[in-house]
């Protein structure tokens, strides 16, 4: 197959330097694929850029980086050959060496070209920017691999340096869609075994004496155990290295950690919960960045003709034909109440006290009950038996905790609900809490989608109601199951 592509910048390598500001825009065309080659870079020391018309057929890699990352050590502040990009001043100047060592890693797992946005956009055009941000989840989608810089394109840090890769935005979908992501790390201990919690892996050198790659799963495995335990022919005994390149012990850290799990996010809605909540725990310089960034993890497609008006203070609005809408279906009105829709049943209050058979047991004339964490018990019912003001249970998500090579066996509660209730006519406040099991998964999937307005005006609980309150998952807040008989005792 040909490949349709035309150079648009050729520079040697030797020609740049600190105050050298490079710009593609004269010889690229809007709404066109550009990459980097690998192997003129590394080999021949040209900064060669190709433009496609069509998206790209070559095998690439894509680099998922912070704009401003770690600092330089002073004494290498004016030792290390960079170089800036028209129109991204503001971020970091891009190191050779580090871009370098990106090539070489991109190359030893079969790519020999590479896209770097800084370098691949015409950072001076607004219509390409518009059109290549539309294109983003595509690109790192159909990466192989990708290639994570977590200090930014001017360093390649150690794993026991802290960096803010994983509270940026962009980079939860840059770690979640390609088919591999390899963190490319400062290491001079060469190619090794790592243990982390549970969970092995390995460390590839890159480049002798310099750096080295290691999964992401296994980079975030590391993150959340603290540490890694390090053993290679080079060293008698193993060796015990601190890890916090991705941060520590952080819910951020743990979210995405579930969500790149093959096992933990084998299910589409825990998967999703664990997208949302470490989004949420993610920042970027523009607020309507936070919905653009996870759109194509969800499968939503980014066709705006235009971007969202947005404040750091405000709310995220679209141009329509009839004036500016909110792109949020979730609000918050004046007097404090959240409205949101989710999957619910009704229930109604038990008075009486569960008797301690085995909870797993069930009969054609059963009734289901939810026993909530301040130890009340609910029965479900339909809408139709409910006398007095209405109460919900509420599926808030999938929660699943997540601990390096671990399994689910300890604890398999992990579908989280509150319970509301009705104080005034559409309007609830929240009584308490529970969990289900995962084998009620698919029945939970099945509660009709409902929308609620939840907020005070009563407190969840007096306080000498929560002062000894314990929030066991693995026995109170289960779904329970009483044949009918059982009623009556």
């Amino acid at each position: 197959m040909t490949i349709r592509a035309r150079t648009i910048l050729q520079t040697p390598l030797a020609s740049v330097n600190q105050d050298s500001v490079l710009d593609i825009t004269p010889d690229a065309t809007p709404q066109r694929y550009r990459l980097i080659h690998c192997d003129r870079f590394v080999e021949d020391q040209l900064l060669h850029i190709e433009e496609f018309t069509d998206f790209p057929s070559v095998q690439y890699a894509a680099i998922s980086y912070v704009w401003k990352g770690n600092p330089l050590e002073p004494s290498k502040a004016n030792s290390d050959k960079s170089f800036s990009v028209a129109g991204a001043l503001d971020g970091d100047p891009i190191s050779i060496h580090t871009l370098s060592q990106a090539c070489l890693t991109a190359v030893k797992h079969g790519a020999h070209y590479i896209w770097l946005d800084r370098l691949c956009i015409m950072q001076t055009n607004s219509e390409d920017k518009h059109w290549q941000i539309r294109q983003m989840s595509e690109m790192y989608k159909r990466c192989d691999p990708c290639i994570i810089l977590p200090g930014g394109v001017q360093k390649l840090v150690r794993v026991d340096e802290d960096t803010a890769w994983i509270h940026r935005g962009w980079t939860l979908q840059e770690l979640l869609l390609p088919q591999r992501a390899f963190v490319l790390l400062a290491w001079k201990l060469g190619s090794g075994l790592v243990i982390a919690g549970d969970a092995s892996g390995t460390v590839t050198e890159v480049t002798a004496n310099e750096s080295a790659v290691m999964s992401a799963p296994d980079i975030l495995n590391a993150c959340v155990a603290g540490c890694i335990q390090f053993t290679s022919s080079r060293s008698s005994s193993p060796l015990l290295i601190r890890s916090c390149v991705f941060g520590s012990a952080s819910p951020n850290l743990f979210a995405t950690s579930v969500a790149m799990s093959e096992e933990l996010a084998r299910d589409p809605d825990a998967r999703n919960h664990a997208i949302w909540q470490s989004a949420l725990m993610r920042t970027s310089s523009r607020p309507v960045d936070m919905v653009f960034s996870i759109m194509g993890l969800l499968g939503v497609l980014c066709t705006f003709p235009i971007f969202a008006e947005t404040s750091v203070s405000g709310k995220a609005l679209v141009r329509t034909k009839t004036g500016l809408q909110e792109v949020s279906e979730r609000t918050m009105d004046d007097d404090g109440y959240f409205t949101f829709s989710s999957r619910a049943v009704c229930l109604a209050a038990v008075t009486s006290k569960l008797d301690h058979r085995p909870k797993d047991k069930t009969s054609d004339s059963g009734r289901r009950l939810i026993t909530s964490m301040n130890g009340s018990v609910w029965e479900i019912v339909g809408d139709g038996h409910i006398r007095g003001p209405s109460t919900y249970g509420v599926i808030l998500g999938w929660f699943q905790e997540f601990y390096p090579g671990a399994t689910l066996a300890h604890n398999q509660h992990y579908i989280k609900g509150m319970i509301v209730e009705e104080h005034t006519p559409e309007r609830f406040h929240i009584v308490s809490f529970f969990s289900l099991h995962l084998r009620d998964r698919a029945w939970v999937k099945s509660w009709q989608e409902r929308q609620f307005s939840v907020g005070g005006p009563k407190p969840l609980a007096h306080k000498s109601q929560t002062t000894n309150e314990a929030f066991d998952e693995n026995e109170v807040h289960s779904l329970q199951e009483v044949d009918e008989p059982s009623r009556k005792k």
